[in-house]
């Protein structure tokens, strides 16, 4: 599960490939195609994502003509349990044979627990989701300052919601919107991703992360 069942990035794909560096892997992962490269963004940046895993087994599945073998594009750890993401454009959705191999695979997934979701650019593109993706991901390795953290528990002792701009007045850096964003992009805040990032978005304690 660590490693790529098959290799995914070679010189002979024709095709832009390349490999992402994951901050909840710490490693880099092996994508091709830009589509699921941008879903590694996201799953990096969700915070009821633990970690995820490319191309990590080999899934053999039944139908009419016999056993056929499927590599699941991503594998995900959620604090939920464990889900299976196919990733593909939206124009190839409803062609026949993408169908009918969901179909087997969902089945596969099921069978051994897991969730099983196709996703396309309306998952990983749309707006303001993904201007906000953007904006967060130069904050992944950054590092919340650990000296404030004392001050965000406290914060939120007293209310679920609270502003960005809040944080910034408590944490010392009234205004600065900057300041806030690496606590968001480690999951210890936790924003709506389909609303627009500003002072005024309402965050919420992740209490995966902190006891209070």
């Amino acid at each position: 599960m660590e490693h790529p069942v098959r290799r995914v990035v070679t010189r002979s794909k024709g095709r832009v490939v390349g490999y992402y560096y994951s901050s909840k892997a710490r490693k880099l992962i092996p994508w091709e195609s830009q589509l699921e490269r941008d879903c590694y963004k996201l799953l990096d940046l969700l915070p009821n994502v633990d970690r995820f895993f490319a191309q990590p087994c080999i899934a053999i599945t039944d139908d009419v003509s016999g056993q056929r073998k499927y590599y699941p594009d991503i594998l995900v750890k959620m604090t939920e349990g464990l889900k299976v993401i196919e990733v593909k454009p939206l124009d190839e959705l409803h062609k026949q044979e993408n169908r009918l191999k969901f179909s087997r695979v969902k089945k596969w997934a099921y069978d051994r627990g897991y969730e099983f979701e196709v996703w396309t650019e309306r998952h990983v593109r749309r707006e303001p989701l993904k201007s906000n993706i953007e904006m967060l991901h130069s904050y992944r390795l950054v590092g919340a300052v650990q000296s404030k953290l004392d001050v965000l528990c406290r914060l939120f002792s007293q209310r679920r919601d609270i502003s960005l701009g809040e944080v910034c007045d408590a944490i010392g850096c009234s205004g600065d919107l900057t300041s806030a964003l690496p606590y968001v992009a480690e999951g210890m805040l936790i924003i709506d991703f389909d609303l627009p990032i500003s002072l005024n978005s309402l965050a919420e304690l992740n209490f995966e992360e902190f006891e209070l």
